[in-house]
């Protein structure tokens, strides 16, 4: 995954992105995928164009011992030339950025919410 303070979403790619060189999340294998509140068929980072939807997940960021319930995230079911290459082979993006309310909570605030880090 790549970091990035230029967006608040978090973006993975999806089992379905014909286009993506690596396909990190298939929601069909999880119990606990739900489809997302936030949908927006298209998200623009970077002047990079991703196709997809909002996804509700669990969310573990080490072996099961941190988990996040219920996160939003994008998750990429197609994009251009230009974001395929900019991905490379990363499983997408972890957006740094404070909140945008068009796009719900980011990361680091469902962190802080749930009590994983003190400070924003």
């Amino acid at each position: 995954m790549r970091l990035s303070t230029d967006t608040d979403w978090t973006m993975v790619t999806g089992a379905e992105c014909y286009r993506c060189f690596t396909k990190a999340y298939n929601s069909t294998q999880s119990s606990t995928a739900k489809n997302g509140t936030n949908y927006k068929p298209v998200n623009s980072f970077n002047e990079l164009l991703y196709a997809g939807g909002s996804m509700l997940d669990k969310v573990c960021l080490t072996s099961s011992s941190v988990c996040l319930d219920k996160f939003e995230f994008f998750v990429i079911r197609n994009n251009t030339d230009e974001t395929r290459d900019y991905l490379q082979r990363t499983d997408g993006v972890i957006g740094l950025a404070p909140d945008d309310s068009g796009n719900g909570e980011s990361f680091l605030t469902t962190l802080k919410k749930n009590n994983l880090i003190n400070k924003l």
